[in-house]
């Protein structure tokens, strides 16, 4: 007994023991029985606390380990986020600096289940000044927003944020070029816009969860990278900026709500916009597109669409069935053909097509209600004038000049700001333009044309099977343009003149070359092949460890199915181009564990408990009742 009692720290005197334990002295044998019961009720007491004690030490430790501090150089990144936006003139910046551990509770700071990761830092429209600082050490970031504040320098460098869905840094005045985004699998939206940024928009391959791409506002060089390895976008904004080249495709972006490319230095044509069912907003002006408009069949969710201000030709495709078209801007270009019919399109509001070389006659209005203006002036226009919607802001809409017959129309004088509305148009004088086809070919329209003093007609050259087109010409006094491969646009017709068109033997075959733009990967066929003129051929993409397929870029046109590209016909040298991006590696779940700290405390808890037990069974034939009772213990 003495040896227990020693083990477990306590005085020898067994007055103290009893007075610790309220039990009264005495002496001789009554002693010795009451110093032994009183060791077997110590002993129960002892190892009921033992047992308390110990519980409430294990679900303290769990709990410390559920809610552990963030890793030190997470910390150390929040701090030199702190330290160089000037964290100490922030309007708000609660708890910031605090004790480690404290981190998930300062302002703008969210972290993942346990407090083991930062996970969000928003801190929009709250006075930051400096520069951004490397963040690559918030490996567990999924959203990152600091709009609307005063920040300058460059962005940070986001390629390893592998965890990042949401990136915002609007509204601030950061210059340098946006980082590489290639490979952030996770990444849904990036919205950079009203900044100072250069340089071109980085590739957009190995990112399939894109949703939004909002870049507008800036001074951003270089093309629009290619978007259709990203089907699930919803907003593409990269407007008033410096972008060159074409607009590329938006085939199978089904997903499409906004597309603004306005205010560029774009050229080539409109891409097709067949099939984005719920497109809502197209706006391309202010560049230097040509061709034709787009069909625009089937855009049953269409609102605006505005293609003004570019060097767009041919007629202005059907607006049947566009019953949620508000507005369309289509002025200032050198569009041909006549208006098309407005019957159906209840929820117009803005129209304006003026300023191009548009024949024939206004159409009916009727039922336009919600028609704020209508602007049809500068163009070659004949006909009565139909009644005037109702709804018509004074002085906002034009009519002429044009060649429209005057009649008396107060509605008119009053939409106008004009009276009479026709004091700007005057009878029209026209002109025949004739067609003229070689041997081979044919051209479309056949018959000769009249077209009204300064206007324009569009033919098609058509080849014979086995012919291409060789030359095209014009006499008389009119312009020629080509406005697409076999389309050509007779303009400024100012007296009678002749088209003509030469065919001669196509080329046997084509070259389609192959190649890789990017990470790692291999094409087969990897060399440059001849297809006859009209054949089609394949290639197949191979990832190789560690990387995927992130999209195609090149002037073939084609199918994708899986990793195999099938060109459509060939009728001139094409090529197709690979462009492989790193796949997104999944990251381990960090598992829980005690302390060094808390194990040992639990092992010397428990190496005492046990020496309780044994100390106590050691007494078992002396008592042995006692003994099978403290046993239960």
């Amino acid at each position: 007994m003495k040896n227990a009692l020693q083990c477990l720290g306590l005085s020898r005197s067994a007055g103290n023991l009893f007075a610790a334990i309220g039990v009264p002295t005495m002496a001789g044998a009554s002693m010795r029985r009451v110093a032994k019961d009183a060791t077997v009720i110590w002993a129960k007491r002892a190892r009921g606390l033992l047992r308390a004690s110990l519980t409430m030490f294990v679900s303290a430790s769990l709990l410390s380990t559920s809610h552990a501090a963030i890793p030190a150089s997470e910390r150390a990144a929040l701090q030199a986020l702190y330290t160089s936006t000037n964290g100490a003139s922030w309007a708000v910046n609660t708890n910031w600096n605090a004790a480690a551990g404290t981190e998930c509770t300062w302002f703008g700071v969210t972290c993942s289940a346990g407090d083991a990761n930062v996970t969000r830092v928003d801190l929009s429209t709250n006075g930051l000044t400096g520069s951004l600082p490397v963040i690559s050490a918030l490996t567990a970031l999924e959203r990152f927003n600091v709009n609307d504040n005063l920040l300058t320098g460059s962005l940070p460098a986001l390629a390893s944020q592998t965890a990042l869905e949401f990136f915002e840094a609007r509204n601030n005045n950061l210059s340098g070029v946006i980082p590489a985004l290639a490979g952030l699998a996770n990444l849904r939206l990036i919205n950079l816009s009203g900044n100072n940024l250069t340089g071109a928009i980085p590739a957009l391959t190995g990112m399939p969860a894109l949703q939004n791409l909002i870049v507008n506002n800036n001074a951003l060089t270089g093309s629009i990278p290619t978007l259709t390895g990203s089907p699930f976008l919803s907003i593409v904004d990269v407007s008033q900026n410096s972008l060159s080249g074409s607009i590329p495709s938006l085939t199978g972006l089904t997903a499409l709500v906004t597309f603004r490319v306005n205010s560029n230095q774009l050229t080539g044509s409109l891409p097709s916009l067949t099939g984005l069912t719920i497109l809502q907003t197209f706006t391309a002006q202010g560049n230097q597109l040509s061709g034709p408009i787009p069909s625009l069949a089937g855009l049953t969710a269409l609102q605006d669409f505005e293609v003004y201000n570019n060097q767009l030709t041919g007629s202005i495709p059907s607006l049947a069935g566009l019953t949620a078209l508000s507005t369309l801007f289509a002025h200032n270009n050198q569009l041909t053909g006549t208006i098309p019919a407005l019957a159906g399109l209840a929820q117009l509001d803005e129209f304006d097509v003026s300023m191009n070389q548009l024949t024939g006659s206004i159409p009916s209005l009727a039922g336009l209600n919600d028609l704020d203006f209508f602007r049809v002036a500068n163009n070659l226009l004949t006909g009565v004038v139909p009644a005037a919607p109702p709804g018509l802001d004074a002085g906002d809409s034009t009519l002429c000049p044009n060649f429209l017959t005057p009649s008396g129309s107060a509605a008119w004088d009053s939409a106008t700001g004009e009276t009479p509305w026709s004091a700007q148009c005057t009878a029209a004088v026209t002109f025949t333009v004739t067609p003229s086809a070689g041997a081979n070919g044919a051209i479309n329209p056949p018959t000769p044309q009249t077209v009204v003093q300064g206007g324009s007609i569009s033919f098609e050259s058509i080849p014979n099977a086995g012919f291409a087109l060789s030359t095209v010409g014009i006499t008389g006094s009119c312009n020629l343009s080509t406005t697409a491969p076999n389309q050509h646009l007779v303009s400024n017709v100012q007296g009678n003149c002749t088209f003509s068109a030469t065919f001669a033997l196509a080329p046997a075959s084509f070259t389609v070359t192959p190649s890789i733009i990017s990470g790692s990967g291999t094409i087969s066929p990897a060399t440059p092949q001849t297809v006859a003129s009209g054949g089609t051929i394949s290639f197949t993409f191979t990832p190789n460890a560690g990387f995927m397929l992130g999209g195609l870029q090149g002037s073939c046109s084609g199918n994708l199915v899986g990793n195999v590209f099938t060109t459509d016909a060939v009728t001139a040298d094409c090529t197709v181009g690979a462009l492989f991006a790193a796949a997104p590696n999944a990251q381990a779940a960090a598992v829980p564990t005690l302390n060094a700290w808390s194990l040992l405390l639990l092992g010397s808890f428990a190496a005492l408990l046990g020496v309780t037990r044994v100390r106590t069974l050691g007494n078992a034939s002396r008592f042995p009742s006692r003994a099978r009772r403290d046993s239960s213990l």
